[in-house]
């Protein structure tokens, strides 16, 4: 093959795990209240995944180290957790949903790091952009949920499980036709030693609260949305083209996302992305009529196409070469611990409280998270030579 397909095999796998992602994620709190459980189980059950990635995808990667094996891993994992999302929609019982959720958490978890890995390191051999081909990932995102809500209203909502299963089928099929790459070989590490070195440098420190503040309810707003809009009058179609004009938005967002980054700094991108995460969960909270939901949903495009590449590039400078990937991947666990943390309690929340009251709860941590990276940024100014770091 040349550059080019490859390049298209690659475009075509972030397309379909995304679009897996964005007929699953927006449709199962809908789901699971449809089915009857509590708040408490609902939150239990979709924050295990969040939970879980915390644990299993490090162990993933130092399985793709060893074995120098990354596409058949993903293949592998692909078919198995296709194979589990079938057997979920009849499942009524909390136990054997809770069962099926940790074995999919535990196959799934691994397509998304390793493959991020296969394609930043590909990129960088051909001189190529990440976010070029990332960006086919929100695109498919919004059209998923977007088609979704319109097939869960005409039809049934349990077809978002086999639109997941079918479209981890083609990812599997693609995987096969990656190129081959050789991975950067794999280096001994101290773990306790670079932990050690991160937890010394306040900054990072204060950057991972940031993340867990802002990030954790950004992502685990797809989980209650759709039962916030239905319980303001809004339909399940509606829901779909909510996460289409949202989803979709972030696309172009990041795709200028680099050069919004260099030419305002990744200060001034953390805070604007963050304040309008804020304005938008406040606006939430404050149950606004359904016609202004769709236009108030443009502002997820712009907070995470924007937040999570700057934040990722401020934990990269904060870190000394020797620990960068070490550091990236204690970032990447706040995320999913703050999604964790997010979805399970705004399950509790629901059991006692109406839907807006988790987007109080949210609205509050992201002004928290605003007041961190202010923080960050005045303790940088300050120790900026000591740590040899750049704006």
């Amino acid at each position: 093959m040349t550059t080019k397909r490859y390049l298209f095999v690659i475009s075509s796998i972030f397309f379909f795990i995304f679009f897996g992602y964005g007929a699953f994620f927006p449709m199962i709190g809908i789901f699971l209240k449809e089915k009857q459980f509590s708040g408490l189980e609902m939150g239990i059950i979709m924050s295990i995944t969040p939970l879980l990635l915390i644990v299993f995808q490090p162990m993933w990667g130092v399985i793709a180290d060893y074995f120098q094996r990354p596409r058949i891993i993903l293949v592998f994992t692909a078919l198995i957790s296709a194979g589990i999302l079938i057997w979920m929609p009849e499942v009524s019982q909390f136990s054997i949903m809770l069962t099926l959720f940790v074995l999919f958490s535990l196959f799934q978890s691994a397509i998304g790091p390793i493959f991020d890995n296969f394609v930043m390191n590909y990129t960088q051999k051909v001189g190529k952009s990440y976010g070029n081909y990332r960006m086919w990932g929100a695109i498919s995102f919004a059209l998923a949920a977007w088609l979704m809500g319109k097939v869960g209203e005409k039809w049934s909502l349990h077809y978002f499980f086999y639109l997941f299963a079918g479209a981890l089928v083609i990812v599997a099929f693609f995987a096969f036709k990656l190129p081959k790459v050789s991975l950067p070989p794999v280096q001994q590490s101290n773990l306790r030693k670079d932990i050690g070195v991160l937890m010394r440098l306040p900054p990072y420190l204060i950057l991972l609260l940031a993340t867990f503040c802002v990030l954790g309810p950004m992502l685990s707003n797809n989980n209650f949305f759709g039962i916030f809009y239905q319980t303001i009058g809004g339909t399940l179609a509606g829901v779909g083209v909510c996460f289409l004009i949202g989803a979709g938005s972030e696309a172009p967002f990041m795709r200028v996302a680099a050069s919004w980054i260099n030419k305002y700094g990744q200060r001034f991108v953390l805070l604007a992305s963050a304040a309008l995460s804020a304005v938008q969960y406040f606006a939430y909270a404050f149950a606004p009529p359904v016609s202004w939901i769709p236009w108030i949903t443009v502002l997820q495009g712009f907070s995470i196409g924007l937040f999570i590449p700057a934040s990722l590039q401020v934990a990269q400078q904060f870190a000394p070469p020797s620990v960068q990937n070490t550091a990236v991947a204690i970032y990447t666990a706040m995320q999913s611990g703050g999604n964790w943390f997010f979805i399970f309690f705004g399950g509790i929340l629901l059991d006692y409280f109406p839907i807006t009251s988790v987007y109080w709860f949210f609205a509050s941590f992201t002004v928290l998270g605003i007041l961190f990276i202010l923080l960050q940024y005045s303790l940088q100014q300050k120790k900026m030579g000591e740590w040899g770091i750049h704006e």
